[in-house]
């Protein structure tokens, strides 16, 4: 856990950490105190949320994950004493952030790793299809940027075994965090703000986790994510 007053006392800026789906609250509170003293630039603020977890409770967490994000905007008259703050959500916690984007609540940069969401969120033909609001989420998620440096990072991997999985449970409907988004079919307002990261070419690879889904504390990660605090 961690204080206001110990934040502010901090010369790092403050990353709200979003777990994903089967991830209990110890598992996520352990994962971020050890992850915690790698950062140079960030103090870690773990983000938890109700997930049941386990393979047969996957479409119900899906629905908790949009409670959760509403819930989650209440953080806002806590997290607006950092002007600088960034944010990362990994895997179906990307389905919490989705529900929760709200362009009063701003962050210098969102870190959306393994995303468990539509592979579509940020392309134009999704965002003007206007048969169902979701299709807007990329454009919230994008108005959720604190200034023109700010970025969206989409952390992925080909071969990770997790979203192959999900991508059979939503009938073919691509991930994510498997391709990272089509840049040649990003909305307008989103050009130049959303930034493809290929983790599996980078470094998954050419390791035996090369299928990784839960890489978001690996070392690389770490170092990616405090190159780009602003």
């Amino acid at each position: 856990m961690v204080s206001p007053r110990e934040l502010k006392a901090s010369v790092k800026n403050p990353l709200l950490a979003i777990h994903g789906f089967n991830v209990q609250p110890e598992t996520h509170l352990k994962q971020c105190k050890e992850a915690r003293d790698k950062f140079e630039k960030f103090d870690l603020i773990p983000v938890i949320w109700p997930s049941t977890g386990g393979v047969t409770n996957y479409l119900g967490d899906r629905g908790y994950s949009k409670g959760a994000g509403k819930a989650f905007r209440t953080l806002k008259k806590y997290a607006g004493m950092f002007p600088r703050k960034s944010l990362l959500a990994h895997s179906m916690g990307n389905r919490v952030l989705r529900y929760a984007a709200d362009g009063d609540f701003m962050f210098d940069n969102v870190f959306m790793a393994a995303a468990d969401v539509d592979n579509r969120i940020f392309n134009k033909n999704y965002i003007d299809d206007n048969s169902e609001d979701r299709h807007k989420d990329g454009l919230r998620i994008c108005r959720m940027l604190n200034n023109v440096k700010s970025k969206i990072y989409c952390l992925h991997n080909g071969q990770d075994y997790a979203l192959l999985g999900s991508t059979v449970q939503k009938l073919g409907t691509g991930r994510l965090g498997l391709g990272g988004t089509d840049e040649s079919k990003v909305h307008p307002e989103l050009k130049g703000k959303v930034v493809n990261v290929n983790c599996g070419q980078k470094w998954l690879n050419w390791g035996r986790n090369f299928a990784a889904h839960s890489y978001q504390w690996d070392d690389e990660a770490i170092k990616f994510y405090d190159s780009k605090c602003i």
